[in-house]
């Protein structure tokens, strides 16, 4: 391992042409993993206690000042508080060299930026960018446009502006040959070409698409998807943005594989639900909205504004005010947060300010306490660097039963996984086997209430072409003898047991499924059940049963009440119908 680590050392020394040089050899090496491993070389900045850096001279404390802000930032850990790097800025404008002196700019520009100071932040990057441009770097000057056009386009709301950076990054990445770099740049351009002209984004995004796919790019491939689904509108163009986000699950699968993409799925889930909503279908846009998930408030108000247009759709007034009412109060609270978020930042700018003049201040009397503890510093960092070595070893020997442990585990696992595999096959074959009985059954039943049905038609078709005979010459007597068989034979193929069999030939298990749940029903609700399950219209329920339509109303109203549903009866079993077709 010590081998190793002086190998990475010395490759790094090697590799340090035009840099600062180091007496500490953990400063070259991080700054050699910059670019490559970021949290690499924060592990190496971490690892130097503060003794060791009290013990730097000015030119190794500014530039461990200057790797260690880069560091975090890379790691996207928050800088905000950051106010070390100005001290290495003014070293470097005092000392140099230029290389460093662009490379602190740059991220004082991004602590700047990030704690709400654009003015002070895009001062600094157009400071650094005449030096970066002098040391050649495409990617290094690609990326410091990249970062003044974010500035353009979030602070100072210039779009123009933000689009003329973007490009110049995309011709800097493309003369230093990074696809990685470039795709993000075409992504970037067609995300602010899209507010005024949709068809100059479209060939961004097609490119950024393409690229994507060519160099096997999830995250890239899964924006550029997402923002071709907003080319389209939800209302119009839905089958579009469908076909789209299929294509986009089929290449890249349906579930997000880290925390980037999770707002993306997100993404795509709300556009499914829009869809659905403008295909009005309602149903589908109710599945898809109860398996999105809620990140932050912002993503909790937007599913209940979904549900709220849904509601609409299914004019169910109740669901409507609910999750309006919902959607309300995360509003202002959300609101409420901006609020105090933005009392925060102004008196975090003013605490940042006051502890720079104070720092600045004391920088002398820290000089001369470091002097004074500078022995006693060195005893500690001795006893510090004897029990690191030996947490190093433990954690090496945790590290060797723990990949031992690993494997044991792995091999338990794949032998747990063949058994459930042998089991599962045992439980599939005896469905299957029932599963055949039951259709065996079924399609008796079903063969033997077709001839009923045959037999019960033809006496009918027999009983009409006699009445026509006798009353020919009679059209009143001859409608109304026909109209009491016709009855006669609604309600012949309608009894109890053939309905019931038609449901359960179409709908297998439907009827015991639904009567296992209401077990006190009586025969004749039960048969109101089947009737009402067939679709037949009012008039014809009454004609079956022989009662009023007033009548037939209030038998259906007391049995949704004797049920517990809240809207009606026939609405209630339509929608378990179709829930129970999907199967």
């Amino acid at each position: 391992m010590k081998i190793l680590y002086l190998i990475v050392l010395l490759c790094s020394l090697c590799s340090c042409t035009g840099r600062h040089v180091s007496r500490y050899p953990e400063l070259a090496a991080a700054d050699s993993l910059m670019m490559t491993d970021p949290q690499g070389a924060l592990d190496i900045l971490s690892g130097i206690d503060s003794a060791e850096i009290g013990r730097m001279d000015r030119e190794d404390r500014a530039f461990h000042t200057l790797l260690m802000t880069e560091a975090e930032y890379k790691n996207y850990l928050p800088v905000a508080e950051d106010t070390a790097v100005s001290e290495a800025v003014s070293y470097y404008r005092r000392r140099g060299p230029e290389e460093l002196l662009a490379r602190a700019l740059v991220m004082q520009g991004a602590v700047l930026s990030e704690r709400g100071d654009a003015e002070g932040a895009m001062l600094a990057y157009k400071e650094a960018e005449p030096l970066v441009e002098r040391m050649g770097n495409m990617e290094q000057l690609g990326l410091l446009h990249t970062r003044i056009a974010s500035l353009y386009r979030s602070s100072f709301v210039n779009e123009q502006a933000a689009i003329l950076r973007y490009r110049k990054a995309l011709e800097c990445f493309e003369k230093a040959e990074l696809p990685e770099r470039i795709m993000s740049a075409h992504l970037s351009l067609s995300r602010i070409l899209m507010i005024d002209s949709v068809d100059k984004a479209i060939p961004h995004l097609e490119k950024a698409l393409s690229m994507a796919e060519q160099y096997d790019n999830r995250l890239c491939g899964l924006s550029a998807f997402d923002l071709l689904c907003y080319v389209y509108e939800p209302d119009d163009d839905a089958r579009k943005i469908l076909d789209l986000i299929k294509r986009a699950f089929s290449q890249y699968g349906e579930i997000p594989q880290n925390i980037a993409e999770e707002s993306l799925y997100n993404d795509f889930q709300y556009l499914t639900i829009k869809c659905y909503i403008g295909l009005k279908m309602a149903d589908s846009a109710q599945f898809y909205c109860e398996s999105i998930k809620a990140y932050s408030q912002a993503d909790s108000l937007l599913i209940y504004l979904l549900f709220k247009e849904i509601a609409e759709l299914e004019n169910n007034s109740d669901d409507i005010l609910i999750n309006q009412s919902h959607a309300h109060r995360i509003e202002l609270s959300i609101l409420e947060e901006g609020y105090e978020s933005q009392l925060r930042d102004s008196e975090l700018r003013y605490d940042h300010s006051r502890l720079e003049a104070e720092l600045y201040r004391r920088d002398r009397s820290i000089l001369l306490l470091t002097v004074i503890f500078l022995l006693s510093g060195a005893a500690v960092a001795a006893v510090i660097f004897l029990l690191r070595t030996m947490l190093r070893r433990q954690r090496a020997e945790a590290r060797r039963f723990k990949a031992l442990a690993d494997i044991r585990g792995k091999e338990l696992d794949r032998q747990t996984a063949e058994s459930n595999s042998l089991r599962e096959e045992k439980i599939h074959e005896e469905e299957a086997r029932k599963s055949m009985e039951q259709m065996f059954r079924r399609y008796a039943a079903a063969n033997s209430g077709l001839m009923r049905f045959y037999n019960l038609t033809y006496s009918t078709m027999r009983k009409i072409i006699d009445i026509y005979d006798i009353h020919q010459s009679n059209p009143a007597h001859l409608l109304d003898r026909s109209v009491d068989v016709a009855r006669d034979f609604i309600r012949g193929i309608n009894t109890y047991g053939d309905a019931s069999t038609l449901i359960d030939t179409v709908y297998p298990g439907f009827l015991s499924g639904l009567f296992s749940e209401y077990p006190g029903l009586s025969k004749d609700e039960r048969y109101l059940i089947i009737l009402t399950c067939l679709g037949y219209p009012a008039s014809t329920l009454c004609t079956i049963l022989d009662i009023s339509e007033t009548n037939l109303s209030t038998r259906k109203t007391r049995l949704a009440r004797k049920m517990g549903l809240d809207g009606s009866l026939a609405k209630y079993l339509s929608s378990r119908l179709a829930a129970w077709g999907k199967r």
